[in-house]
Formats: C-alpha cells, structure tokens, sequence
C-alpha cells in the first residue's frame, strides 16, 4: 500500500516510479489518498485544528489541543448550514477510533487531496492505468437511484467513477492500479465467483425463516448492506455463510452446505448454482459478500496452546486498540482483560497456564473481570474462541 496524499509532491512522483518500474507485469498497487470533493468540507475543521495547534511543540499536546477545539466546535448550537456543516464534520474527526489518525491526517503539515481525473493523470504520467477501487462495492452506481444509474450506466470508468464522486462527495479512496498496456475486462462474470473463495458476515432479519420459492427473505449484513433474496438455494447459501464466518468457503463447499440446508435435501442442478453465483456476484457489489482467492492461515478453533501473531501483541504493548487480524481485517480489542489474555498467546501456555497468569493478574489488580463474566474457564475459552472468530489466532 502507497500512502499518497501524506507526503511532498516529488515524493508521490518517486513512488509513482517505483510501482512503474518494479509492479509485475501483472501486479497491482494500492493507493491511498483523500479525494476531492468530499474533502473540502473535511478542510472547514481541518484548518481550525492546524490553526490552533501550531504553537504546541510535541505529539500529545497537538492532539489533546485539538480535541479541544473540537469540543468547542461541537459545542456551537445553532440550525444556520454552515454550523450543521462544521457539526457534522467536527463529529466525523472526534470518533476516530485511532488518536494517531488525528495526528496523521489533520494535523499533518502535508495533506493534498485529487480529484479521481486529476490523479489518474498523475498516475498515466507514469506508465499506470486504473483497475478499480480495493472497495468494489464503492463502484457500483446500481445501488443509486435508477435516474442517475441509468445516466451513469453509458459512461467509461473514468467518467463514471469522476461523476459517482461527486454525487456521493467522496472523501478518501483507495485506488488500485496496474501497467498501462495490461489488458482490462471490466465485465463482472458470474462463473468467476464460482472460481472464488467466499465469505459473509450476514444474518436474516425473519426470526421464522423460509425456504419455499417465491417467499422473499431479508439479509443484514455489515454497515448498511442488505439484500432481499427469494432463491432457495441462496437462501440456504447465506444461512451457511453466516454459520462459516469468517472462514471462506469455496463455491463448491458453499453449494454443498446449501443443499443440506434445503428440505428435502437436494441436488441443485447447473441452473440453480448459476443463479446462485450470479446473486453472489450482486451482492458483492452491494458489500454483502467478499470474494477472496487465497484462504487465509489461520486457526478457526483455538489450539491446545493458542497462538497470537508477533505483530498483534506487539501492538497491544503499545496500547493501539485496533490489531490486524488474518484474514485480512482490523479487530477492535477495548476489554483491558481480553488485550491481557491475547498478550499471553505466545504458543508457550496451554489452557491451565492461562487460567493460572490471568488469576495472578485478577489478584494483583491488573485487570479486572468484565462485568457479568462467567468463571475464568469459561471466559477464557469464550474468549479465545472470539479470537478464532475474528481469525486472530494461528
């Protein structure tokens, strides 16, 4: 991943060079910037904060002055556009869950957003075209009202992507690109997602759920994606993926499961798995579902002697709240006696030597048990399987 906006111009161009000269030739590069237009409103708070943090010398002071400033900004009460404006914005900077992506990006002296077309002329200088976002969802216009879809619908990729900015006043992107000369079929394909591993953190929104034809059912998954689905076999599909998350399952596993989930079990004929992948395929572009090619290594189960990454715990040392998990994802870990335990998980100590570490902790006050918590056995298992959940462990 480039990191673009954050640094001086003739840096960008070096590392523009540098994915030209050494990306494979069939090799992506990800990159990372804030987009225009949405971050004009972004720099309203931006340049109060910068504003009045200037004269504080050191990391801390910087950040502490400038949630104090947005205390105040949040404090104005008033019903005029421009205070809603900086309200809603002053909102958006104070609940970053990271303190250091406050210093990172508006504090930093460095900060240039582009326009999706002005940064793809950056990128053509050096021999790179656009492949698409790392967020495929964010491309899909279907999801916006069908006036809009229908005008946007004609456009090529650049026009369309440039237009879907501004309608959605995007502020940040993370742009994939690749050589110039490599050929691009940008038509999404049904059989491709059969060639694919897939997974789904989704539940039905019925509590009395149905599998007959025709009866639609309602799909929640992460954020704000839903999906109504009126297809048995996707029915059952979705019900397995849920049961697997977040491990990810091959079409093939995943038409399987399904088929034991139908009553009376079912082969499901060439048609119905077509239909099955096509759906899959829409609700990919929803954000529903992800489609990955390589299954990650980690344990689904706790082990015997549970293991957490180097990495994971060397964070958790520093006190960072959010670690990266195998699948690839970043995992939120507040609880003081949950970050204690996965500090444990080295691969040295079976369930008995945590147990016996985290009672000396719990009796020299380090940490404190999380309110209604089982017995220690108990909670240690739940939450190691929490950690396999969130495919922390290998």
């Amino acid at each position: 991943m480039v990191f673009f906006s954050w640094v001086p111009e003739p840096v960008r161009e070096r590392l523009l060079d540098l994915c030209r000269r050494f990306l494979a030739p069939s090799g992506v590069a990800f990159i990372s910037y804030n987009a225009l237009p949405g971050f004009h409103a972004r720099r309203l708070v931006r340049d109060a904060l910068r504003f009045h943090t200037e004269h504080f010398p050191d990391p801390q002071s910087k950040i502490e002055q400038a949630q104090a400033i947005l205390t105040l900004l949040l404090s104005r009460r008033s019903d005029d556009e421009y205070a809603a404006l900086l309200r809603k914005e002053a909102e958006w900077t104070v609940n970053k869950e990271n303190q250091a992506v406050l210093l990172h990006d508006d504090l930093a002296e460095i900060n240039e957003p582009y326009y999706f077309h002005d940064f793809l002329k950056f990128a053509e200088r050096f021999g790179l075209q656009f492949l698409a976002e790392a967020d495929y969802h964010e491309m899909n216009e279907s999801l916006l009202p069908l006036p809009i879809a229908r005008v946007l619908a004609p456009m090529n990729v650049r026009l369309r992507e440039q237009y879907l900015d501004f309608l959605k006043c995007r502020r940040f992107r993370q742009t994939l690109l690749v050589h110039a000369d490599v050929s691009l079929d940008r038509k999404p394909s049904p059989d491709r997602v059969k060639t694919m591993l897939i997974a789904a953190q989704v539940v039905p929104a019925s509590e009395k759920f149905r599998f007959e034809p025709h009866v639609v059912e309602k799909f929640l998954g992460r954020g704000d994606a839903t999906m109504q689905v009126d297809h048995p076999l996707t029915k059952a599909a979705l019900l397995v993926l849920r049961d697997h998350w977040p491990r990810p399952l091959t079409f093939d596993e995943l038409v399987s499961g399904a088929e034991q989930r139908l009553a009376p079990k079912q082969s499901a004929n060439a048609e119905a798995r077509d239909t099955l992948a096509m759906i899959l395929l829409r609700a990919y572009g929803s954000g529903l579902v992800e489609l990955h090619k390589v299954r990650g290594e980690w344990c689904p189960l706790p082990t015997e002697r549970p293991v957490a990454s180097p990495l994971v715990r060397c964070l958790l040392r520093r006190n960072e709240r959010q670690v990266p998990s195998w699948r690839p994802a970043n995992v939120r870990v507040d609880s003081p006696f949950t970050r204690r335990l996965l500090l444990l998980l080295d691969g040295s100590r079976d369930r008995n030597d945590l147990e016996r570490e985290l009672a000396e902790c719990l009796d020299r006050h380090d940490v404190v048990l999380p309110p209604g918590a089982p017995a220690l056995p108990k909670l240690i298992e739940r939450l190691l399987q929490e950690a396999a959940r969130n495919a922390l462990l290998r």
